[in-house]
């Protein structure tokens, strides 16, 4: 696990690393961390290396709003000294939220369920109801998605696949996992595009249609992701 402690007062840092380090001789996790004094160095140099951010929120929510900006995916876990910042970690998608002085016992916990909680990520899949069968696939095995005669249907490495659902609470569920909606109809997986046109993404061997509103907001999607993987 590499880890990067950003923001984090002397004493609070000195006492994460060596819970870290405990955490690492415990459970035989290979932990590597790297401490930044000053967050806004750390979001300018900002690379995707990292699976996980202890960043400290004391002197507001600014840099960790940056943070979720320049990468969606990061596991991110808030270090404070009181709670007062603790509902915005529902919108800053946080892992979780330690308020120091804490114990080891309880950052070990959570840590433990942070990188629980990253392994799945990595492995979503998802769940395609098609004729009473059910069909787990995995992200990576998607090309895109598009909603045709009122249904879903999916553009998949096993071909074409069609079920019930909505496009909307699809595009919800699949933001964290690279997929982007390119207009009403379509949502199409980053991991697949290698060039935009006027009106269409280069998808593997598939041309996906993109609404002039949406096609520079593709464009950033795209130098997000390609930074973050």
């Amino acid at each position: 696990m590499h880890a990067a402690l950003v923001e984090i007062g002397d004493l609070c840092s000195q006492v994460l690393q060596g819970w870290l380090e405990r955490l690492g001789e415990q459970t035989g996790l290979s932990v590597i961390w790297e401490l930044f004094g000053d967050g806004e160095s750390f979001l300018e140099k900002y690379d995707s290396g990292w699976d996980l951010v202890l960043m400290g929120i004391d002197g507001g929510l600014q840099r960790a709003r940056r943070l979720r900006e320049l990468d969606s995916r990061v596991g991110l876990i808030l270090v404070s000294l009181s709670d007062r910042y603790a509902l915005a970690g529902y919108d800053l998608r946080a892992l979780d939220y330690i308020v120091m002085p804490s114990e080891y016992e309880t950052f070990a916990g959570k840590l433990q369920g942070a990188m629980a909680e990253l392994r799945l990520r990595r492995d979503k899949r998802i769940c395609i109801v098609t004729e009473g069968a059910h069909k787990w696939l995995p992200c990576e095995e998607v090309y895109y998605i598009e909603v045709f005669d009122h249904l879903l249907v999916y553009h998949t490495k096993e071909g074409v696949l069609r079920a019930k659902g909505s496009i909307g609470t699809l595009s919800e569920e699949l933001e964290d996992w690279g997929f982007f909606r390119c207009n009403r109809y379509c949502l199409v997986n980053l991991r697949f595009v290698t060039g935009l046109t006027e009106g269409e993404a280069e998808a593997g061997s598939f041309r996906v249609p993109v609404s002039r509103r949406r096609r520079k907001l593709l464009a950033e999607a795209m130098e997000r992701y390609c930074g973050s993987v």
